[in-house]
């Protein structure tokens, strides 16, 4: 590994956790103490970090964590965006977790009015934030804590969610590596990560755009581990296509890009008349699953394609009614 990539991918190792040791540092890169001391030193000298004896720790993380706020602030117009999105998949009587992250607290924010929800975190500021909501359940996992995201990691944190079950969870991530890889700045994320997802019934990934195409150092595996993304807007059309290559290929059954990546034609119409396309494409998944199911109601014996042509009559019901909605029923199909 090279050297400026080798002190880039510790820098991102000691945001993540807050501090590092030179011997598990020597270990994780492959090189002697004495480089990775001359590693530090440069960093130190950056102004990133201050040396201690044996490691090294981030600078200012103190101030942070006595205030509760998070050590990364970038992109919060977008990682608001992505949160006006996901709580559209969390109803009144939901079990969900929530990891800790800048992008999971804004959404932890907006759960403010729910009456009946439980919710599993293991971010010591997302359960300050839902603490003083009577009308939610708050469990918060145990394990070690890390400054910069305030949040409880480690194997203890992952013994947590050993006898959980939850309807959603909605994961963070560092980056999405350049081959679609879930990846994290620290090694212990990985198995608190991979016990959310073992404890959840759907997958939500949260990742605004700034994550795509970042390669942090240890990879948890596929994107694919998600049944959804959700992303923010400004997403490129060469990232969008890569993500809709990765549905294609592992049967990931829905893909949020400000919405639907489903192709489907009528939900592409809609799109064009500005309509949002997150409520377009969820829409369209539940009414043609609902039309259906009453036409087999109707008729079990009935011809496919007899009913796959009745269903889409009834899409181009629910086109008009989009279109009726957003105030352009004067613009024709």
């Amino acid at each position: 590994m090279a050297l400026n990539q080798r002190r880039v991918k510790i820098l991102h190792l000691i945001r993540e956790d807050g501090h590092a040791k030179v011997q598990d540092l020597s270990k994780i890169f492959n090189v002697t103490d004495v480089t990775i001391r001359q590693d530090l030193e440069a960093l130190e000298q950056m102004g990133y970090i201050q040396r201690e004896h044996g490691g090294a720790f981030l600078k200012g993380v103190g101030s942070f964590a006595k205030t509760g706020q998070l050590f990364n602030q970038t992109h919060l117009e977008e990682k608001k965006e992505i949160a006006q999105k996901a709580i559209q998949f969390i109803q009144e009587g939901d079990s969900i977790i929530l990891d800790s992250g800048s992008t999971t607290t804004e959404i932890a924010k907006l759960l403010m009015n729910y009456k009946d929800l439980t919710v599993i975190t293991n971010a010591l500021n997302i359960a300050l934030i839902l603490g003083e909501n009577h009308g939610i359940n708050l469990i918060v996992t145990g394990g070690e804590f890390k400054a910069p995201t305030l949040s409880l990691t480690g194997k203890m944190a992952a013994d947590s969610f050993k006898d959980i079950r939850a309807n959603k969870l909605f994961l963070a991530t560092a980056g999405i590596s350049s081959d679609m890889k879930l990846t994290y700045p620290s090694l212990s994320d990985l198995v608190v990560k991979s016990a959310m997802i073992e404890s959840a019934s759907k997958v939500y990934l949260v990742a605004d755009c700034s994550k795509i195409g970042v390669s942090a150092f240890a990879s948890l595996g596929s994107v694919s581990l998600a049944n959804a993304i959700i992303t923010d807007s400004t997403i490129t059309e060469e990232d969008f296509e890569r993500l809709k290559e990765i549905k294609e290929k592992t049967k990931m059954p829905l893909v949020l890009h400000g919405g639907s990546g489903s192709g489907d034609e009528n939900i592409k119409r809609c799109v064009e008349f500005g309509i949002n396309k997150i409520n377009v494409g969820c829409d369209f998944m539940n009414a043609n699953v609902d039309s259906i199911k009453q036409h087999l109601k109707k008729d079990p014996d009935i011809n496919y394609w007899v009913m796959m042509h009745q269903v889409e009559i009834d899409s181009q019901e629910l086109v008009k009614k989009y279109i009726h909605l957003s105030g352009s029923e004067g613009k024709s199909l």
